[in-house]
């Protein structure tokens, strides 16, 4: 299966960049409704699919910085820039 799913990643990479693409963007949502150390290693796991020469990834990532930290260690190394849209009272949300 994860063997299936890095042909499939490769032949999108290919086709955008076919089509003169140098980024791909990918929004993920939600992580903050699983436990916080299966999202850091979902996120690990996408790290290891996206790496391809002359093709940037660029992950948006919707989610509760304070409940993933509250079990996380550290999302750093997984996340370069991260920033808060929106504070709502009492949440945990901070800029880096």
């Amino acid at each position: 299966m994860l063997n299936q799913l890095k042909e499939e990643i490769a032949d999108l990479v290919q086709r955008r960049l076919n089509a003169g693409a140098d980024r791909i963007v990918i929004f993920i949502d939600d992580l903050d409704r699983i436990k916080p150390a299966i999202a850091v290693e979902i996120l690990e796991t996408i790290k290891r699919f996206v790496d391809w020469p002359g093709c940037v990834f660029v992950f948006v990532l919707a989610l509760d910085y304070g409940v993933v930290m509250a079990t996380a260690t550290s999302l750093n190394g997984l996340v370069s820039i991260s920033f808060c849209a929106q504070q709502r009272s009492g949440s945990a949300c901070r800029a880096r």
